[in-house]
């Protein structure tokens, strides 16, 4: 639903496509952690680039590269839910 209201244009104020854009990373790094604790890295790699094209931050950009060079360190990071956006 975040992904069609990142549609909107000119018709949303700036607080609310900050507020999209937000969710969206919220969401795609939160599944980033569900695919790194079950082991599926490709998809993890494939998840946190989708929540870095919504905006980075350095946690961001630490657990994109954790993901694809050291997916098993990023996995450990992430079942202690430190490792959210």
């Amino acid at each position: 639903m975040f992904e069609v209201w990142q549609g909107l244009g000119d018709s949303a104020s700036q607080e609310v496509k900050r507020i999209i854009l937000e969710r969206l990373r919220g969401t795609h790094s939160a599944w980033t952690n569900w695919y790194l604790e079950n082991e599926r890295y490709d998809d993890a790699q494939k998840e946190i680039s989708k929540a870095i094209g919504f905006g980075s931050g350095p946690k961001a950009v630490m657990k994109w590269a954790l993901a694809r060079t050291a997916p098993w360190l990023a996995r450990e990071l992430s079942s202690k839910s430190l490792f959210y956006l």
